[in-house]
């Protein structure tokens, strides 16, 4: 007679075993083994039942809805997301291409008109086209486009900007434009700038302000050894505007000191003729021109004077036969026609004393014409040939 064995039940953990495996093939399978409604998208993300996992398995998408991966009666395109700018818009209506007549912003579209013809007000690249769009559309007749109002080489109206398209454009420094007109005038220069003296730049049609100023001959911008600056003003300086932006000269009134004479002395002062202090141009631009006036200058001033009130008669710079030199330091005599009794020794002219006037100290004139002061030792000087004896 047999026995037969009775099967016993498997042990609690082995059970356990067995159900845990089954649960992680489930999730591996991307559905659950339990609940065959639920779907799990990777490993954390659990969908409820009627939604499907989306393409990047990071979210749940209603099945039937736009991001399911399968494209409806109502879709254009249907990519399992629901973001935009990836080639197919987030409500799956459009397939974000231009000429759709949809606009799609994530793409940077600022219009779509249904096409990609140019020159319609939508750009074949769907850009709004018009000026101001930082985009040149050749269609609208635009040459430049730098966004909305002037930039430095292209005007408000997406033209290029040049000096004499009558407009002017302040953002590249434009003062004035007249139209078709590129030439100096009195009230703008041919780079459509103000005419000013000192700019650097000759407008012969243009008069600096001052009632003596005269026209532009030149420019350097500064004092040169080739033409005046702007030191002169207008008519709140006394000059008035005169010798401004002209060639330099010794009498013109306008004190360069970047200009020199013949004598390469550079100009100290320039009233336009002689005066007490400065010396004219009776020199030609020589020695002495345009220098403040002084006795032994090699200028003759004959507005100037010595201590004595005695005007300049002659100056050779020194003592000469015919001429008194400066050795009197401005005192009698000085820068005078040299003659005994002038009150000044002149050496080269052969005097050994010259006491002007022989006047004793009292006043009374010495009637033999010998002087009481001594030459040396017994000598006296002889006032007729000033000469010592």
């Amino acid at each position: 007679m047999r026995r037969v064995r009775n099967k016993q039940p498997l042990p609690v953990c082995v059970l356990g075993v067995v159900v845990a495996a089954l649960a992680t093939a489930a999730m591996l399978s991307g559905s659950c083994f339990l609940d065959t409604k639920t779907t799990f998208c990777g490993q954390v993300l659990h969908c409820p039942p009627g939604w499907v996992c989306s393409a990047d398995q990071e979210t749940c998408v209603k099945a039937g809805n736009c991001g399911d991966g399968r494209i409806n009666d109502l879709e254009v395109c249907d990519d399992s997301n629901n973001s935009s700018g990836d080639g197919c818009s987030s409500d799956c209506t459009s397939n974000e291409t231009c000429g759709n007549d949809i606009l799609d912003v994530a793409i940077g579209e600022q219009c779509d008109d249904g096409n990609t013809t140019p020159g319609d007000g939508c750009s074949a690249e769907c850009t709004s086209e018009g000026c101001g769009n930082l985009i040149v559309d050749v269609e609208f007749g635009e040459q430049c486009d730098t966004g909305p109002g002037d930039s430095l080489g292209c005007n408000f109206d997406c033209t290029f900007r040049r000096c004499g398209d009558g407009y002017v454009n302040s953002e590249a420094a434009e003062d004035c434009d007249r139209v078709g007109d590129v030439s100096d005038r009195q009230d703008c220069d041919r780079d459509c700038t103000t005419p000013l003296c000192g700019d650097m730049h000759t407008n012969p049609k243009f008069k600096p302000p001052g009632d003596q100023s005269q026209f532009e001959e030149c420019d350097d911008g500064a004092n040169t050894s080739f033409c005046n600056g702007n030191d002169n003003g207008d008519n709140s300086n006394p000059a008035q505007g005169k010798g401004n932006c002209q060639r330099p000269e010794c009498g013109d009134r306008y004190i360069n000191p970047s200009f020199k004479n013949k004598a390469d002395q550079a100009e100290q002062c320039d009233a336009g003729m002689d005066t007490s202090s400065c010396n004219g141009n009776n020199n030609m631009h020589g020695i002495g021109s345009c220098q403040m006036a002084k006795c032994g200058d090699r200028y003759i001033n004959a507005v100037l004077r010595n201590r004595s009130g005695q005007a300049e008669q002659c100056d050779a710079g020194m003592d000469t036969s015919s001429c008194n030199g400066n050795n009197n330091m401005h005192g009698p005599g000085s820068c005078q026609n040299s003659q005994c009794g002038d009150g000044y020794r002149n050496a080269a002219d052969g005097e050994q004393c010259d006491w002007g006037d022989f006047a004793k100290p009292n006043g009374d004139v010495i009637p033999d014409g010998k002087e009481d002061v001594p030459c040396s030792g017994d000598k006296f000087c002889d006032h007729v040939t000033c000469k010592c004896s």
